[in-house]
């Protein structure tokens, strides 16, 4: 699991860093979330929560933000994915969708919590959440199933045999 965890964040650096060249006006995918449904979904909370709180990291050291505060809200969104993935049977794409749309929800509503109740801590401002939550959250939807298939190929077939996913 820690070779995936690496794997994904590697992966999420260098789609950070592509996404840094793209004109301001393009809507961009939030490129952890994308990966954080997968990883919550098929490998539970704890693997959740880890690529949330890197994934959360990166996104503040590459992209704007303070990385602590991104840490925390990827981190406890990957939590709460990861305890809805563990009920139930193995999840399908209409799963990963809901899950992609849930958490850019979590995140967005997490994020605007904080910078509201907190706004020392340096998060984003509420202007800024109403134009990034919308475009977001359609860039996302659209990317679900080619961030489900690009998870597929990193994780491999043995990260799913110890939840029972691969006979």
């Amino acid at each position: 699991m820690p070779g995936l965890l690496l794997r994904l964040l590697l992966l999420t650096a260098a789609g950070l860093l592509l996404l840094a060249v793209l004109p301001a006006s393009w809507p961009r995918p939030d490129l952890v979330v994308l990966f954080l449904a997968p990883t919550s979904l098929a490998c539970g909370r704890s693997a959740g929560a880890w690529y949330g709180l890197g994934g959360g990291f990166l996104l503040g050291l590459l992209g704007t933000g303070n990385p602590g505060v991104l840490a925390g809200v990827y981190g406890l969104t990957g939590l709460v994915l990861g305890i809805l993935g563990e009920e139930g049977e193995p999840p399908g794409v209409f799963m990963h969708l809901l899950a992609v749309l849930s958490g850019t929800a979590l995140v967005g509503l997490g994020l605007g919590v904080l910078s509201m109740r907190f706004p020392a801590l340096g998060g984003p401002e509420g202007a800024i959440l109403k134009l990034w939550f919308p475009r977001v959250l359609a860039v996302n939807a659209v990317l679900v199933w080619p961030a489900l298939r690009v998870f597929r190929r990193l994780a491999g077939p043995r990260a799913f045999r110890s939840r029972g996913l691969v006979p």
